[in-house]
């Protein structure tokens, strides 16, 4: 069975457009398969992908099975060089940014369950200034809080 943070996860990566950057910083994965897909960047620390057709399906599927977000000491998502997503200590906490349309599915899932909150919301769009989870260590049940 998985996780909240393994399914949490999952689903900002369905949401994700095709051709976004992720960089991720995970010193300690030895999953040979995500490793597989990682290229080097700029940044000393960060390895990427990007998520798109099967690299995003295969990202999906594999982090579904294996735990994998536990080794991401921090992940970051972009496009155009807008931050979408940041996460970090194993996605235990997590920022989504107001420049991604949310689908309501997610909204019912994630919002109206109280597991992520959100500053600001406008109305119809369902834009949001920044979404907020925060997984608690020793239960790894999710509760969200607002800066």
């Amino acid at each position: 069975m998985m996780g909240e943070g393994q399914l949490f996860l999952i689903d900002v990566i369905n949401i994700l457009p095709d051709g976004v950057d992720c960089y991720i910083q995970a010193p300690s994965l030895e999953d040979s398969v995500i490793i597989s897909l990682l290229s080097t960047t700029k940044y000393e620390y960060y390895k990427s992908l990007k998520l798109q057709g099967v690299t995003k399906e295969i990202l999906m599927n594999h982090g579904s099975k294996y735990a994998i977000e536990e080794y991401f000491q921090s992940i970051e998502i972009r496009f155009n060089d807008k931050l979408l997503f940041e996460a970090y200590d194993g996605v235990e906490i997590g920022v989504i940014s107001k420049n991604l349309e949310l689908p309501q599915w997610f909204i019912n899932k994630y919002v109206k369950e109280g597991m992520c909150n959100f500053k600001r919301m406008v109305a119809l769009k369902m834009r949001v200034s920044s979404c907020y989870a925060r997984f608690l260590p020793s239960s790894r049940s999710l509760v969200s809080y607002k800066k």
